[in-house]
């Protein structure tokens, strides 16, 4: 890609801030006072493809797959104060959205979520989003980038170049404040103008979206069984990311299209499930045509709020909730999260909240069943179960209905589960192990017995994992399949069965 330089970036602004659009002025001498300078005021984005956005009735469904994404049409013209084509302007913009992400856009002189106007105006560039939700809009800055491709060219671009190009006393990025990044081909920052486009209107990410489950759904009509048609849910698509989530809740009618159930308060956030899923599975694929139901997956969510919400309660339903999308330990949770509430009134409504989802022993082995219901409610009880057969490929297996000749039935295998907690749950601090070997990877380092599992040996409410005794006592719990260790019962609720 050719590299460009602009003569017009360190033009001063005598605008004010305006529409959204930082204005930078430049200071003169002490009798001079403000030099009058053309300037640029703002920059204009303007979508011309697709023609139609959505409305805030009609919104498009979020796109999440980065290697899926949405294309948009946009041309940027940089203005002046009167609103005319500032056409002395010539010089790189940067591309975003907010919120959401931009991959490399292309078009006529554009590099990497760059783009080059030329007497002020940049047409045809394409701008490919995932991960927009909400009001989006498509967002151009001028900052001073004008980017070299390949990075390594020779000469070197401006920023790495040890050279001070611009006499600023500042050389090369990322010491020099004008450099926007290494392959930056100028010194000299921007106008730091921006413009951003019309609306597009997309729907909320709803929980499963936030989840990172990748669904692919099917009508129910469709005769082909697809069990399950949601995978994923170990990773989320926003991560880091300040996100709002689609609740069901309506503002402009005031009612919920679906509900957004509080599970649980717990002494450090809330747990909530999306109850109403647009998820089809195949219910019994052996009958013709198959039988489909909704299914919820990927629906429960929890939001750290490092102390317990005030005036939550279970069978509330969220209205909003917006929150960072994190990834701790495997599980994807929102911190920092904020809300609005309609308190559950027994008078008024059901308690709304879900069934539990019952789980059998061969599902506690099934990573992918254990996903879809991460923070959402489950049942775990001593029982005996039908369970459907599957082969190889994960379809239901179907026979011969001896009772009803040319019919089909599931293949179904009995599961007993027995549900108990582990036998090794104590107060009392457990004592060494005096047949402890240090070298052997299986020997337990304290003996853990039914009274004793409690490994928070200064009783300051927490194990500490990096030093003895507590260490050592928390890699022999981990060691016994029967241990739940007491100070992390007693500090969170959590327990093995």
């Amino acid at each position: 890609m050719k590299s460009y330089r602009s003569p017009h970036k360190t033009r001063a602004l005598s605008g004010l801030f305006a529409l959204g659009v930082v204005v930078l002025g430049a200071a003169g001498g002490c009798s001079g006072g403000f030099p009058n300078q053309p300037s640029t005021l703002r920059l204009a984005v303007t979508i011309t493809q697709p023609a139609n956005l959505g409305d805030n009735l009609h919104r498009r469904p979020i796109v999440t797959d980065p290697g899926k994404p949405e294309t948009f049409t946009v041309s940027v013209e940089a203005l002046k104060l009167d609103g005319t084509r500032d056409t002395a302007f010539t010089g790189g913009v940067r591309l975003s959205v907010k919120p959401g992400s931009v991959l490399e856009v292309s078009g006529p002189f554009t590099t990497g979520r760059s783009a080059f106007l030329q007497a002020g105006l940049a047409e045809g560039i394409q701008v490919p989003l995932y991960n927009a939700f909400g009001d989006a809009r498509i967002v151009a800055e001028d900052l001073g980038y004008v980017p070299v491709e390949p990075p390594t060219r020779q000469p070197p671009p401006a920023c790495s170049d040890g050279l001070d190009n611009d006499g600023d006393g500042r050389i090369d990025f990322p010491a020099d404040e004008g450099c926007a990044f290494a392959n930056d081909d100028s010194e000299t920052g921007g106008t730091f103008a921006a413009g951003a486009s019309q609306i597009i209107y997309y729907k909320l990410p709803r929980v499963a979206d936030v989840r990172g489950a990748v669904c692919t759904g099917f009508e129910a009509t469709d005769p082909a069984p697809q069990t399950p048609i949601c995978a994923g849910g170990a990773a989320t698509p926003f991560k880091a990311q300040q996100v709002s989530l689609d609740t069901g809740y309506q503002r402009d009618t005031r009612k919920f299209d679906f509900d957004m159930v509080v599970t649980r308060v717990a002494a450090n956030g809330f747990y909530v499930q999306d109850v109403e899923n647009d998820r089809l599975v195949t219910e019994d694929p052996c009958a013709v045509p198959p039988v489909h139901r909704k299914k919820r997956g990927y629906a429960g969510l929890f939001a750290f709020n490092f102390s317990s919400p005030p005036g939550m309660r279970v069978c509330d339903r969220i209205r909003t909730l917006a929150g960072t999308a994190t990834e701790f330990f495997g599980s994807i949770q929102i911190g920092y999260p904020t809300w609005t509430l309609e308190e559950w009134d027994a008078k008024a409504r059901p308690c709304g909240e879900p069934d539990p989802f019952d789980l059998v022993a061969d599902d506690l082995a099934n990573q992918s069943t254990l996903l879809q219901n991460v923070h959402s409610l489950v049942r775990l009880r001593s029982t005996v179960v039908d369970r459907p057969d599957v082969d190889g490929n994960g379809n239901q297996i179907c026979i011969d209905d001896p009772a009803n000749a040319g019919k089909k039935i599931r293949s179904v295998t009995k599961h007993t589960l027995e549900v108990r907690v582990t036998k090794h749950f104590g107060v009392e601090n457990p004592k060494p192990n005096p047949s402890f070997d240090q070298t052997d990877p299986s020997s337990p380092q304290f003996l853990i017995t039914d009274n004793a599992s409690n490994c928070d040996f200064n009783g300051d409410g927490s194990v500490d994992f990096s030093a003895n005794p507590e260490k050592g006592c928390a890699a022999s719990c981990d060691l016994d399949v029967e241990c739940t260790e007491w100070s992390n019962f007693a500090a969170r609720s959590n327990f093995y069965v």
